[in-house]
């Protein structure tokens, strides 16, 4: 004959399963923060308050070596530097950056297949990042959209052929 737990013996496992389940994702969110690099990159660059600006969400974020933030990174591009942060729902253990305009370099491009995807490379102080900037960002960054607000002077776009060994070599013989 098999026993099975009577209905009043098992009455805590649901409660349980609605507090573990959020202390579980706060551990997740905490541990993807240190060992994934923003933490180091807070060190250097943590934000006091997120300033006035041109605000953009749903941008991805890739931290050296292998963490990345698909499409759940907010950024403000203000004066004071470029603003980041995770939305709400993984902040936790995430202090918003503020990266200063002299340690981000110039929209660059990177293609896969028949995608495109362009990017803002950030040096943290800590490991390398790269802001995967949307359609919209981008419009706005390059100056296309005319909106007449203010914009980062970032240094010239690199395109593929500023990259490739050949190229340099005839820009330092010209």
């Amino acid at each position: 004959m098999s026993e099975t737990a009577s209905p009043s013996a098992v009455w805590w496992i649901a409660p349980l399963a609605v507090l573990a389940f959020p202390l579980f994702w706060l551990l997740v969110c905490f541990l993807i923060a240190r060992l994934g690099g923003w933490a180091g990159a807070a060190k250097t660059s943590a934000a006091r308050h997120r300033p006035e600006g041109t605000h953009f969400s749903g941008l991805s974020l890739q931290i050296a070596p292998a963490t990345s933030y698909g499409g759940c990174v907010s950024a403000t591009f203000s004066r004071d530097g470029l603003w980041l942060a995770p939305i709400w729902l993984f902040r936790f253990g995430h202090r918003p950056l503020l990266i200063p305009w002299d340690r981000i370099g110039p929209l660059s491009e990177q293609r896969i297949f028949w995608f495109r995807q362009t990017y803002l490379p950030i040096e943290s102080g800590h490991r390398p990042l790269r802001l995967g900037l949307s359609r919209k960002a981008e419009r706005w960054l390059s100056g296309e959209d005319h909106s007449g607000t203010w914009r980062p002077k970032l240094p010239e776009r690199e395109t593929p052929e500023d990259r490739s060994v050949g190229s340099r070599a005839r820009q330092t013989h010209s």
